[in-house]
Parts: structure tokens; C-alpha cells; sequence
């Protein structure tokens, strides 16, 4: 398996359209979407809810 890397613009309507080299053969692809996010917010929010849901230990030890 190869990467290629290629810097694109995702426009208004949610598309991304990717010219790729020749080299590469026609057949299955996998795309793998990297963007810019306020990680720091976005994990600590995923880890809030987790910690929301988790039952409460109402055990006590000897």
C-alpha cells in the first residue's frame, strides 16, 4: 500500500474532487479525510460524555 499526499480545497457544497497521478491504477482507493479541528475541545467534550455515562460504584471497601 502506498500514500500520496495532495493539499485540496473543499468547497461550499461538501465535495472534494482529487486528481491523482498517473501512476496510480484504476481499482478500489481508500480516502482518508485529514482537517483542522479544535481537538482540545472536541476530546475533552467526547471524554466528558463518557464519564457522564459511566455508573456510579457505590461500593465501599473494607
Amino acid at each position: 500500500m502506498q500514500a500520496i499526499e495532495i493539499n485540496a480545497i473543499i468547497k461550499s457544497h461538501h465535495e472534494l474532487r482529487v486528481r491523482l497521478p498517473d501512476h496510480v491504477p484504476p481499482g478500489p482507493i481508500r480516502v482518508i479525510v485529514l482537517f483542522e479541528s479544535d481537538a482540545m475541545a472536541s476530546a475533552k467534550g467526547y471524554l466528558n460524555e463518557f464519564l457522564d455515562r459511566l455508573p456510579i460504584n457505590r461500593a465501599t471497601t473494607p
